[in-house]
């Protein structure tokens, strides 16, 4: 791998999405750095090893829902003007899957996570949530 000579970043914004639920406006937003290693830690972390080879993967979907948690916005609006705050934990635990699945998958899309090799956890049934 050869080094580039330089690199310049144009735009240090972060992705954005609209998101409306139950009539709420909310905005998912790609992971940012932090967000990224603590995903990136926790996909690490659920690996069972035995003789150095994966035999099993746990907690893929809390996994993914505390990425979204890390990644949803709200608009709170005050006297002395707007500011955008994560939304609570258990405002994402508590929403139907049919609602965090198309955004999780939206926030591992434009933060460039990679998924490949998530299938074993995606065959897991978790059993090792607590």
């Amino acid at each position: 791998m050869t080094l580039p000579l330089t690199m310049v970043f144009d735009s240090i914004e972060m992705k954005k999405i609209p998101v409306t639920i139950a009539g709420v406006e909310y905005t998912l937003q790609e992971a940012g750095s932090e967000a990224g290693a603590f995903y990136e830690d926790a996909m690490i972390a659920s690996v069972t090893m035995k003789d150095n080879k994966p035999v099993s993967v746990s907690n893929v979907k809390k996994r993914d829902l505390d990425l979204l948690a890390r990644c949803l916005f709200i608009e709170e609006k005050n006297d002395k003007g707007t500011k955008m705050r994560l939304v609570a934990r258990s405002f994402v635990m508590a929403l139907p899957r049919g609602v965090t699945e198309p955004m999780i998958e939206a926030i591992k899309e434009m933060s460039g996570i990679d998924i490949s090799g998530e299938e074993m956890g995606n065959e897991s049934d978790d059993t090792e949530d607590s």
